[in-house]
């Protein structure tokens, strides 16, 4: 498997709206090395305690249907029941489980369907695609499991990373020769924090309204996971709209003036554009020396390293509050 931010090598080059700023690099290691940074991690409904085959489920139905939720400016963003985005598309799927969560219907959901859990959501055409695709290879070829391509795998981030993209086209993030897998890196760091939490005997249980588990409630498969995966040096920062946010307002990244002019103004920046590639593929370039200069930090200290899914966590909640707004791109993969 080539290593991502290996194939981002040549772009990262040749790069001219978007340029990384080394001397940024340490300042921005001494704050963040200092911090105790978790691991991502969404609290799985209780009507799946127990049930990490379907918390691993549950984490990539979501994650296969989750990207673009802005719809038309900065102000609109697609929301239901007093939620935005993405909790709100983790709120419909826990609250209607039976459906998302029953292979043989989510292989065959529609847009109408999307549309009637999903109201007016951005792209549901594409959402129901991806949810058919999700449905139709988990029954196929893992047995109805995700969990089967884990075990396949030993476990391996890498592995597992290679298997999603190669397997679910939803989840194949890549222009020509750039891999990014934005969703799929996500959904391991999502995965980490779960074996993280079950590990340390405190996984926390989120919202369960309307939560019910096709099939019926007994657990069956208490004791098949892991402490974490393997191979996390495998992952980078998530190359997507937020992130890049986040390092601009820590100084790692700059835009050229036409960019900033494009992203302030809210212009839309087309997905497979010169300027889009560069954001990405500098922020998986950025989230790489960050992490390298944080490690480097924490081994003087005798401290264990961090991960790219705990700095992305960082980066995440950071961008929340930065000054940068986000850059506004209509796409499928993040």
């Amino acid at each position: 498997m080539v290593m991502i931010s290996d194939s981002l090598e040549p772009l990262i080059r040749s790069a001219r709206q978007v340029s990384f700023n080394e001397a940024a690099v340490g300042p921005a290691a001494e704050r963040i090395s200092a911090l105790e940074l978790p691991y991502p991690y969404i609290a799985p409904p209780d009507c799946l305690a127990g049930r990490h085959d379907e918390v691993l489920n549950w984490l990539f139905i979501g994650q296969a249907a989750n990207f673009n939720w802005w719809l038309d400016g900065w102000g609109r963003v697609f929301g239901v029941n007093g939620a935005k985005g993405e909790d709100a598309l983790w709120s419909a799927i826990t609250a209607n489980w039976e459906v998302f969560g029953r292979l043989e219907t989510l292989s065959q959901m529609d847009e109408k369907t999307v549309e009637r859990f999903l109201p007016g959501a951005p792209l549901a055409k594409f959402r129901a695609a991806a949810f058919q695709e999700t449905g139709a290879i988990l029954l196929e070829a893992y047995d109805g499991e995700i969990v089967e391509l884990f075990s396949r795998a030993n476990w391996s981030a890498r592995l597992v990373l290679d298997g999603i993209t190669g397997m679910f086209s939803s989840f194949s993030d890549r222009f020509e020769k750039n891999l990014f897998y934005a969703r799929a890196q996500r959904y391991l760091g999502l995965v980490e924090g779960y074996l993280k939490q079950v590990a340390a005997g405190q996984t926390v249980s989120g919202e369960s309204a309307g939560c019910q588990v096709p099939g019926g409630p007994s657990p069956d498969c208490q004791e098949c996971v892991p402490a974490g995966l393997g191979d996390l040096s495998a992952l980078t920062v998530t190359p997507d709209s937020q992130i890049p946010r986040a390092l601009v307002d820590l100084g790692l990244l700059r835009y050229s003036p036409k960019l900033a002019t494009r992203i302030a103004t809210g212009q839309q920046i087309d997905e497979t554009s010169p300027e889009e590639l560069e954001l990405r593929a500098l922020t998986v370039y950025a989230g790489k020396e960050l992490l390298a200069a944080v490690n480097g930090l924490r081994a003087v200290r005798g401290q264990v390293d961090v991960t790219a899914p705990q700095l992305d966590r960082y980066l995440r909640e950071a961008a929340k509050t930065a000054k940068q707004r986000a850059h506004l791109t209509q796409t499928v993969f993040y």
